[in-house]
This record gives structure tokens, C-alpha cells and sequence, in this order.
């Protein structure tokens, strides 16, 4: 299943600067739970990836289109609240090897400025 979100994970260095107080961790995982709920398609959709996530090991694919391109190392520490939010909703069952594979992040140079993260969750073979 493919999720587009109109969010952006923000670098590591604007997670240590702004977002280093855990409520304000919070708030920002909060925003990236609500937007992937609002951005799957039903309630089944929303139960099925639950469900799928509960036997299997996911497999999720990253892609961040941005006017700004990370460097590789920031692109990977982005993720995290991306990452923490599956969890949370339910969609992949940890963020640990065991339970998800993490295929590399691609990011995109967004034209007119629409920034967006499309995330692809699929059972892992």
C-alpha cells in the first residue's frame, strides 16, 4: 500500500534543536500519526495494514520530496519520527530488523515548492 503525506520529516539537526523536549517530540509525532490515518483511504485500509502488521515483517519504502535534498546521512536520521509514527498507528509491529526491513530513503527535488513523503509498506518476502 502506498501513503502520500503532505509532511516533511524535519533533519536531524532540527530534531535536536527543536524538537529536544519531549513534548514537543511528541506533538511532532502526533502530526505525522494523524496525517497517516487521514491518508489511507478507509477504515479497512486502516485495519487491514493493522492487521498485516501484526503477522508479518513489513517491508517500507521512504521517499521525501523536498525543494531542500538531505545529505544521505540526514535523509536516514529523518526518518525517525516517520518510523515512530508507524509504529504508534500500528502499521509496521516495531522498528527493530526483526520486525521491519528498511529499504534505503530516496528523496525527491519537489518543483513547486509541495513538499510530500510517500511511504510504501508491503509484507516483507
Amino acid at each position: 500500500m502506498t501513503i502520500v503525506v503532505p509532511l516533511v520529516p524535519p533533519s536531524p539537526n532540527e530534531l535536536r534543536r527543536r524538537y529536544r523536549n519531549p513534548h514537543a517530540y511528541k506533538r511532532l509525532r502526533t502530526a505525522w500519526e494523524r496525517s497517516l490515518m487521514f491518508a489511507v483511504e478507509s477504515a479497512a485500509a486502516h485495519q487491514a495494514l493493522v492487521k498485516q502488521a501484526e503477522e508479518a515483517r513489513m517491508r517500507v519504502g521512504i521517499t521525501i520530496s523536498h525543494p531542500k535534498v538531505y545529505d544521505a546521512d540526514n535523509a536516514v536520521g529523518a526518518i525517525k519520527p516517520v518510523l515512530d509514527a508507524l509504529r504508534k498507528v500500528g502499521y509496521i509491529h516495531d522498528d527493530s530488523e526483526t520486525w521491519l526491513e528498511l529499504l534505503p530513503v530516496r528523496q525527491e527535488r519537489s518543483a513547486a515548492g509541495a513538499p510530500a513523503t510517500t511511504i510504501e509498506l508491503e509484507p516483507a518476502a
